[in-house]
C-alpha cells in the first residue's frame, strides 16, 4: 500500500495521469486517494467495474472510468447502472489488449488467437453506447475527447 500511495503521489507532483486496476477495493483506493488527492491530472480507473455509488466520489478526486470488454459478461442492468452513473465527461473506452481474450462471440477474435486484440474497441463502443443509449458516433466522440484530455500533457 505504501508503494501505490507512493506512485500515486509522483503521479500528483509531475501533473500526470495514474492508472489504477482496481478489484473488489474501492473502500481503500476511495480513503487513499481522499488522502493524497484530488489529482487535477486524472487517475483513470482501468476496466472499470466498481459500484455505481462510488463513482460520484472518485469523480470530484479526478477520476477517469475506462471500460473494457469485462463489462459484458455482467449481467446488462448492473453493467447499465455502472455506465450511467458516470459523468460523460469521465468516460474513456479499452479493451485490455492482449489480456483477456474475450469468450463473447461479437468480439474479433481471428484463428486460433490467444491474445485479446484492440480491434475490439469496436465491440466496446457498440455495447457502452447501447447502454447509455447513444449512438456508436457520439460515444466515439466523447470517449475520444475524453482521452485527449486526459492523455494531453501540457
Amino acid at each position: 500500500v505504501e508503494v501505490f500511495k507512493k506512485q500515486l503521489q509522483l503521479a500528483k507532483d509531475l501533473e500526470r495521469p495514474a492508472s489504477v486496476h482496481c478489484l473488489d477495493a474501492f473502500p481503500e483506493l476511495l480513503q487513499i486517494m481522499k488522502e493524497i488527492g484530488p489529482f487535477p491530472a486524472g487517475v483513470i480507473l482501468h476496466s472499470f467495474q466498481g459500484s455505481p455509488e462510488v463513482v460520484p466520489q472518485l469523480t470530484k478526486l479526478g477520476s477517469y472510468f475506462s471500460f473494457s470488454g469485462h463489462l459484458m459478461p455482467l449481467k446488462e442492468d448492473k453493467a447499465r447502472k455502472i455506465v450511467k452513473a458516470v459523468p460523460l465527461d469521465r468516460i474513456l473506452l479499452e479493451t485490455d489488449a492482449p489480456d483477456a481474450l474475450p469468450t463473447n462471440p461479437i468480439f474479433f477474435v481471428p484463428g486460433n488467437a490467444t491474445l485479446n486484440q484492440p480491434a475490439n474497441v469496436h465491440s466496446v463502443l457498440t455495447y457502452v453506447a447501447s447502454l447509455l443509449e447513444l449512438s456508436k458516433e457520439e460515444l466515439a466522440d466523447i470517449s475520444y475527447k475524453n482521452a485527449l484530455g486526459v492523455f494531453s500533457f501540457q
